[in-house]
């Protein structure tokens, strides 16, 4: 039995592949049965397991390679394995390619950077939308175009909570009697959001 990072137990028949240690945990790495991915299993949510006579063997060419996977992975998230492409406009060109072990140069001058690198996606994405402005997917387009709507709804999260706070100044003012510059402003910025249809 595991306990996944939502709270919810599961009982899975793995092939375990390989055992390393990352990110202050111990992870498993291993195929669960009829599918060929990897996965990565954190030690510390086994809740119990018990050891079966099934036995397997795998070729030395295509053994499980530790080096190559913690070179590819990013906060032990797995997903799709693809090669990416972006534009990095940061200060610290080296501490992008210490983060990305497999990524390489295409172009580079004094504004712009464009990188590639083969990455397994889920972790990648989360490392990318923690850099800010600075890191601008461009391949692949369906990665980019996921990136975009995370983003957007990011903003959507945030127009949210910027309009209940503004709600709340606006109550407050309107419970004054009388014009201010305040409260004038506040005005003014409910009607754009009601402009652009967020309230």
């Amino acid at each position: 039995k595991y306990k996944r990072q939502d709270g919810k137990l599961r009982e899975y028949l793995i092939k375990p592949l390989g055992l390393l240690f990352n990110e202050y945990y111990f992870y498993l790495i291993g195929e669960i049965k009829g599918k060929s991915n990897e996965i990565v299993f954190r030690i510390d949510r086994f809740i119990e397991y018990s050891v079966t006579n099934e036995r397997f063997s795998v070729m030395y060419k295509d053994r499980f390679k530790e080096g190559e996977f913690l070179n590819k992975i990013q906060y032990m998230y797995t997903g799709e394995l693809v090669k990416i492409q972006f534009k990095f406009r940061g200060r610290s060109l080296e501490a992008v390619l210490d983060r990305l072990p497999t990524a390489n140069v295409i172009t580079y001058d004094n504004e712009v950077t464009i990188i590639e690198a083969e990455v397994y996606w889920e972790g990648v994405k989360r490392w990318i939308l923690s850099q800010q402005q600075y890191i601008e997917v461009i391949k692949p387009e369906e990665f980019r175009s996921e990136i975009k709507k995370i983003i957007e709804e990011m903003l959507i999260s945030l127009d949210y909570i910027y309009t209940m706070d503004l709600i709340r100044h606006l109550l407050v003012y309107n419970a004054y009697e009388g014009e201010s510059a305040e409260k004038s402003i506040l005005n003014g910025w409910l009607n754009l959001l009601q402009g652009r249809g967020i309230v």
